[in-house]
Parts: structure tokens; C-alpha cells; sequence
């Protein structure tokens, strides 16, 4: 778990999106703690990460940050998981990390997709090396 939090705190500064560790070391923990459930199977964690920060983004388009915002762009990130059946909840905190990174969208998604996409695979590896008979 150490290794796998210290690999995503090395990958989120790169991109200077020393906030994105919160939601994504969540991740980490509900994969290592969680494995094989549907919350960790990679479609979620890349979906559930992905939406959410475009649900963010969108909400602060249309509104200024707060308590009022920072609500409804969670309800809705975690409304769009649930209608997909892709929910992760670690990933709602996305929606509201985009209001700091509204300015900086493209780095921001792409940091987004690259932490959830490794947090994805490690989840598709524990669960490999956990079903296999030894």
C-alpha cells in the first residue's frame, strides 16, 4: 500500500496536482482492501474518476465555488456513476478537486486518467494473483 501511495504522490506531482491524491490514495486503499468488488473493477475506477471530474468541471462552469456548488456537483458525479453502474466512490471527490483545477483542464484530466488508469491495472492484478489457485 506504501509503495502504491508514494507512486501516485510522485505521479500527481509531476503534473502539479498535489490535490488528485486525496480521491486516488482512496482509490488505492478500496482497491487493496476491497478486490473483486464491483466498486473495484477497472471500469469503475476509470469511469467513476473520469466522470466526475467532467461533472465538476461542468458545475464550475455554471457556478461559483461553495457549499451549494460543491453539493451538486457531487450529486450529480455520483448520479451519473449510479445510472451506469460504475460507481466508485472514492471518485466523487474529483467533482469538487476540478474547482481548483478549472484553469488547468486538459493537465488536470490527463493526471485524472493516467493515476486512475494504473490504480485500474493494480486492481486487475490483485484480482488475478487472488483467484489463482496456488
Amino acid at each position: 500500500m506504501g509503495a502504491v501511495v508514494g507512486l501516485l504522490v510522485a505521479i500527481s506531482q509531476a503534473f502539479s496536482t498535489a490535490l488528485v491524491i486525496t480521491s486516488l490514495a482512496s482509490s488505492a486503499a478500496t482497491v487493496i482492501g476491497t478486490s473483486g468488488t464491483p466498486p473495484t473493477r477497472p471500469r469503475a475506477i476509470l469511469f467513476g474518476h473520469i466522470s466526475s471530474a467532467l461533472c465538476g468541471l461542468l458545475v464550475a462552469a455554471m457556478m461559483t465555488p461553495g457549499p451549494l456548488a460543491y453539493g451538486i456537483a457531487v450529486g450529480l458525479a455520483s448520479a451519473v456513476m449510479i445510472a451506469t453502474q460504475r460507481l466508485h466512490p472514492p471518485a466523487a471527490a474529483n467533482a469538487i478537486i476540478s474547482f481548483i483545477y478549472q484553469d488547468t483542464m486538459v493537465a488536470y484530466l490527463f493526471a485524472i486518467v493516467a493515476i486512475a488508469a494504473m490504480i485500474a491495472l493494480l486492481s486487475a492484478i490483485l484480482r488475478a494473483r487472488l483467484s489463482v489457485p496456488r
